[in-house]
């Protein structure tokens, strides 16, 4: 997830690291800035809000250039067919808050095959890939329709709102309310 960070001089810059399963495949960079009340010359000072939406926009980044260099959409993609069918399953299932052993079902494996084949192919975890499919599902509901916050909690397979607003704060470091207002705040260009 993109991250903030502050050289010995008090110059800023949101990082955006992007990763194409377990490997980094590139870094985009935005920024220079300072956080006020930190002054340097001939930099912009953002408050913390702006950083807030400067990071959100990293994310939404994050995520078009990973899509865009793996292929996804596109046919291209890297990932074998096993892998691609379980994230489909996931996707189609996601308001359910699909399990391992219901994504093994659906493609003929026991779940403990499943689970060594996702680490497999993957070097991730099944986990990982619900959660990354909520969290982009959540991101795409929020900037892109006015559904409340609870109703996005829903189709992301959270059956508790409040749980739903921790994991997502704990994922991007923002409140989904908070995702949704920072995206929609333009920032000013120096």
């Amino acid at each position: 997830e993109p991250f903030v960070r502050t050289c010995h001089a008090g110059a800023a810059e949101v990082v955006v690291p992007v990763h194409f399963g377990s490997q980094l495949g590139l870094i985009a960079f935005i920024g220079q800035f300072t956080v006020r009340p930190r002054k340097v010359p001939g930099l912009t000072a953002k408050s913390e809000e702006e950083v807030a939406i400067l990071l959100a926009a990293g994310a939404v980044l994050g995520g078009s250039l990973r899509d865009h260099f793996s292929g996804a959409g596109t046919g291209a993609s890297r990932e074998s067919g096993f892998v691609r069918d379980v994230r489909e399953f996931i996707a189609t299932n996601l308001g359910s808050n699909p399990t391992v052993a219901d994504a093994a079902a659906a493609v003929g494996l026991s779940p403990s095959r499943t689970r060594h084949r996702i680490t497999e192919e993957t070097g991730g975890t099944f986990t990982g890939i619900r959660d990354e499919l909520r969290l982009d599902t959540a991101r795409r509901l929020l900037l892109g329709t006015v559904m409340p916050v609870r109703a996005v909690a829903e189709t992301c397979g959270f059956a508790d709102p409040n749980y739903f607003y921790r994991w997502f704060k704990g994922q991007l470091g923002i409140s989904p309310g908070g995702f949704r207002r920072a995206a929609r705040t333009p920032v000013p260009l120096p």
